[in-house]
Order: C-alpha cells, then sequence, then structure tokens
C-alpha cells in the first residue's frame, strides 16, 4: 500500500521494461577497439564455472561484454585472470552475415564493473 502511495507523487517515471545481468567471473580475453565511426570501446570475455550435476563436473560459460566509457581506467586495471563483477544491461542485435542472412545476438553491455581480485602478476606488481 505504501508503495503505491509513493509512487503516485514520484516526480520521475516508473520504468517497466528493462533487462539487465550481473556476473561475476574470471576476465579472459580483452580487446580495445574503435568502430568505424571512431567510437572507441572495449569488448572482453567472462569465464564463469557452474558445476552440472548429470556430468559431476565444473562447466565454464562464456560471456562477451562491451564497454564504453571509463576505457582510461579499463586500460590500465582490466586484465585477464581477474576476478569482476559487472552489472550490464542486455541489449539486443542484428546484423547480416555474409551470406544475406539477418542473423540476432545478445550484448552485454558494462553498466559498472568491480575488481574483486586482480590477476596473481598484476596483484604482486600492485602490492610494490
Amino acid at each position: 500500500m505504501l508503495r503505491s502511495f509513493t509512487r503516485t507523487f514520484s516526480a520521475t517515471a516508473a520504468k517497466s521494461d528493462y533487462a539487465r545481468a550481473q556476473i561475476l567471473g574470471t576476465v579472459g580475453r580483452v580487446d580495445f577497439r574503435e568502430s568505424p565511426s571512431g567510437t572507441r570501446y572495449v569488448r572482453y570475455s567472462i569465464a564463469v564455472n557452474r558445476y552440472n550435476k548429470e556430468k559431476e563436473q565444473e562447466v565454464t560459460y562464456w560471456h562477451s561484454v562491451m564497454a564504453f566509457h571509463g576505457l582510461e581506467r579499463l586500460e590500465k586495471a582490466l586484465r585477464p585472470g581477474a576476478l569482476v563483477h559487472v552489472d550490464a544491461s542486455i541489449k539486443e542485435s542484428e546484423y547480416t552475415d555474409s551470406n544475406g542472412e539477418k542473423q540476432y545476438s545478445t550484448l552485454l553491455v558494462q553498466d559498472r564493473l568491480d575488481i574483486l581480485r586482480f590477476p596473481k602478476k598484476q596483484a604482486e606488481e600492485a602490492s610494490e
């Protein structure tokens, strides 16, 4: 009851639809790029390990993340092997492949990145 009452008097619009993802995992490949229009960005992969009961072993799932902001910080800090927590927006992308067929993919666009543990070599350099 109180929640609906508060919402009635809010000056901001209610967000009824959104898609978000939170990922906790280990950074794989990091690739800084520039689009044809000149926009700089980084695309990096995150490995997430999950235990598969049927196979009785851990299975690694890879997620691709793109970031457009804070690139200077990411160039200095984002390294393969780092344990990270990423908060991202989920975006759908459509493109035409080399055969002329429409393809769809899901993009994770980084909104926030927290580095929880640096890779061993980088952590040793930071402590010196």
